[in-house]
């Protein structure tokens, strides 16, 4: 579709016989039956790319509307800006351009969640995590993440914990690391008895 967009980002066909009529109908997956005017109906003949222009929220009753009064149709296809956590090259691990970020995030699952699951997290807490682990290692406990992470907090390198500094020793035990090494402590909660030890610490923090 960004290919039919004129310099100004707008999609325009000027009547229903013009040639950009077929394109753009080509691209969403339908075709016209009938001919131009009233008798015009738009069937589907490319079922995937149908359903991605309707669920894409495309105005397709204005364009068919359009081609029945044989009057110009025009749709802003301006891109829209979406800021993101960290660079892309965190999120994809070189593996794939930059450009591709969306569409790697859409589809894996696994990235979606770890993604979901950092945002989660106060972005003080997120970059100490980011600075002292690695992203696979992050990456492999994003469902604990996503679920139990909402309440983790990193202050001054020092992990917040349910009973304050009186039940540090307690945590640190069964974590096996102190809460006084900050994103290392958060690590091994995310990693202990598969998320178990996590979510008790959620339960007491809540």
């Amino acid at each position: 579709m960004s290919k039919l967009a004129n310099k100004d980002n707008f999609i325009q066909i000027e009547s229903c016989e013009s040639a950009q009529t077929g394109e753009v109908l080509r691209v969403l997956g339908f075709r016209m039956r009938g001919g131009c005017g009233s008798e015009v109906v738009l069937e589907t003949v490319n079922a995937a790319r149908a359903f991605l222009a309707t669920d894409s929220g495309f105005p397709l009753t204005d364009l068919e509307v359009a081609l029945r009064t044989n009057k110009p149709f025009s749709y802003d296809y301006s891109p829209t800006k979406v800021p993101i956590l960290y660079p892309p090259e965190y999120w994809v691990g070189g593996k794939e351009k930059a450009g591709d970020f969306l569409d790697a995030l859409l589809g894996d699952p696994a990235l979606a969640r770890f993604y979901l699951g950092m945002s989660k997290l106060d972005r003080a807490t997120a970059e100490e995590l980011k600075a002292a682990v690695p992203m696979p290692k992050l990456r492999a406990y994003a469902h604990v993440l996503d679920f139990f992470g909402g309440l983790f907090q990193i202050q001054n390198g020092r992990a917040v914990v349910p009973g304050g500094a009186r039940a540090a020793a307690t945590w640190g035990e069964m974590a096996g690391v102190s809460p006084e090494k900050g994103a290392l402590f958060v690590e091994r909660l995310l990693s202990k008895d598969d998320g178990w030890l996590a979510s008790l610490f959620d339960s007491l923090a809540r």
